[in-house]
């Protein structure tokens, strides 16, 4: 699992990888929990991990999914749990009790992963990557359409600290279908 990392200040965002996602401890009401959700990460200077709030109360998101990969995650949830190396540790306590040879493993997780701006969508893992990354489009409004040659571009307006561009290409289309035509 990768993300961007956006500091609490609003500093310079940066990628990292998610080592593990929980909740804090506490007896949250079940619609609160996500205001609770934190997240394990290499902090900017990629040396130490950070514990940080995936999102803050007054709407920012800090922790962007870009890659939603968490095969090797125990359990196997994007949600919830740990890369497997790192299951021994209790996520709240992970940044001050991991050793020097699991922050290394770390450290060589993030200097592995080939990140791409633009990405080509082939695979249903591309499809859940961008998703994930786009919060399924929550909240999101096309901002323009242009049609060039055998290829549109949309662009959605800013939300959730992201702006998302999407390209279809090689001559587009779609269907407009009524999904119960007995209704009427």
């Amino acid at each position: 699992m990768y993300a961007w990392i956006i500091p609490k200040d609003m500093s310079k965002p940066y990628l990292s990888p998610i080592f593990a996602r929980a909740i804090h401890s506490g007896d949250w009401p079940e619609n609160e929990k996500v205001w609770h959700e934190f997240c394990i990460a290499l902090d900017c200077s990629k040396s130490n991990l950070i514990e940080i709030d995936t999102y803050a109360k007054d709407g920012v998101m800090h922790v962007v999914t870009i890659d939603s990969d968490s095969s090797n995650w125990t359990p196997k949830n994007v949600y919830f749990g740990s890369m497997d190396f790192l299951n021994k540790y209790n996520p709240e306590k992970i940044c001050e009790e991991i050793s020097s040879q699991d922050l290394g493993e770390c450290i060589k997780i993030d200097k592995k992963y080939d990140y791409q701006e633009i990405r080509k969508i082939k695979t249903q893992k591309d499809i859940d990557d961008l998703m994930s990354s786009a919060l399924s489009f929550h909240d999101a409004h096309i901002e323009s359409i242009e049609a060039k040659n055998d290829e549109i571009h949309v662009i959605f307006n800013s939300y959730w600290n992201r702006k998302i561009e999407l390209w279809f290409e090689e001559k587009p289309k779609y269907e407009n279908r009524l999904e119960d035509p007995e209704y009427y």
